[in-house]
């Protein structure tokens, strides 16, 4: 029994390691994201990298599970309309 005990603390262990890594990466690939549209001249930087994430990993998603023809020509003019719109919604 104390061997099952041990094998599932560890991969309760191992599930949380893999959790943090990917909340690491995510708050990484956000904060260049802002940066990135900083740097663009985008007029709402936050606004826009929030937007494009969302976009990003719902087309993951979708290209994962076969869901949406055409993912990345998708992605890139849903992508450039956020950054023409400058990232606000609604023109706010």
């Amino acid at each position: 029994m104390t061997a099952v005990i041990a094998s599932w603390a560890a991969e309760v262990s191992s599930a949380a390691v893999t959790r943090r890594l990917i909340e690491d990466h995510k708050a990484t690939q956000r904060r260049r994201l802002t940066g990135m549209c900083e740097r663009a001249g985008v007029r709402a930087p936050d606004e826009a990298a929030a937007e494009i994430t969302f976009l990003m990993e719902g087309a993951q998603v979708s290209a994962q599970n076969g869901s949406v023809d055409r993912v990345g020509e998708r992605l890139l003019a849903a992508v450039e309309a956020v950054l023409e719109r400058g990232g606000t919604v609604g023109g706010r």
